[in-house]
């Protein structure tokens, strides 16, 4: 998934995605998975579909979108599980730096505040050969995905 990202010109950060299962109850557990953060640098006008598109290729069960702005997030359904749903779009807020909820997102060891642009990995800044096999792996993902396997 991220050779695709990077591929496509998108900034990429690795983060720790995090959510509670039983939130609110006395059984509440924090879970986390390895997720990316991924900026729209060149403003794409399908940066949303190509987002969606590999949540769905790589079963994720979702992905948050937050639109320039970012006054508003959705947390958008790529497969069949209960929640959101499949295709659905769920409200999440807005961005709000330093609080913790059901849904969140951790950067860094640190826990310090996070900048945007901290740690986000472009193909620009790779090595020649590094640039290649992201290329090579992007393409024949995004072969697959268009069914040309």
């Amino acid at each position: 998934m991220k050779a695709v990202l990077l591929q496509k010109g998108y900034g990429v950060t690795d983060v720790d995605g995090t959510y509670v299962e039983d939130f609110g109850t006395d059984a509440a557990k924090e879970v986390k998975e390895d997720s990316f953060f991924v900026v729209n640098l060149k403003d794409d006008p399908n940066f949303k579909a190509s987002i969606t598109g590999l949540g769905e290729h790589f079963c994720q069960d979702s992905v948050l979108f937050v639109p320039r702005g970012g006054e508003e997030s959705y947390l958008i359904g790529t497969n069949d599980a209960e929640f959101p749903g499949y295709g659905k779009e769920e409200e999440m807020g807005s961005f709000l730096g330093g609080k913790e909820g059901e849904f969140m997102t951790r950067v860094g060891k640190s826990k310090r505040p996070i900048k945007f642009a901290e740690g986000l990995e472009t193909k620009s800044k790779m090595q020649n050969n590094t640039k290649f096999l992201i290329s090579r792996l992007a393409k024949q993902v995004i072969k697959e995905m268009k069914g040309d396997s």
